[in-house]
């Protein structure tokens, strides 16, 4: 599970992910994304490793807008306890960055993708 947060280095890291037929991925931006990804991710974390056979992996981005990492907590509780009933392994992780060069790519980012709007405040 990838707790993706913006200009931290985390779509290379999705580009650099190999395409296997064994890699089920799961993206969950916006409302309906997101209840569909919960839906998914239940199913996963419920299944017996036998039952995935061959054995599966599932990668799922989960982007900071939705939700944000507190919101989500309960949440990743539940998949982690429910993966650990069926002996599904279940890690969780995210990508930092130094806070002054993020702000600094954050910026640029915005800046070129909307040039013309008041730089956020």
């Amino acid at each position: 599970m990838f707790f993706h947060i913006p200009k931290t280095g985390g779509t290379t890291l999705l580009h650099s992910l190999p395409d296997a037929s064994n890699v089920s991925y799961y993206f969950g931006l916006g409302p309906r994304r997101w209840k569909k990804l919960v839906t998914e991710v239940n199913a996963f974390c419920n299944t017996t490793p036998l039952a995935l056979a061959p054995r599966r992996t599932a990668f799922v981005e989960i982007h900071a807008k939705t939700p944000n990492f507190l919101a989500l907590h309960d949440q990743l509780e539940s998949w982690r306890t429910s993966a650990r009933q069926h002996g599904i392994p279940f890690f969780v992780f995210t990508i930092i960055r130094e806070p002054v060069s993020w702000a600094v790519s954050a910026y640029n980012h915005y800046r070129v993708r909307y040039p013309e709007s008041p730089p956020p405040t």
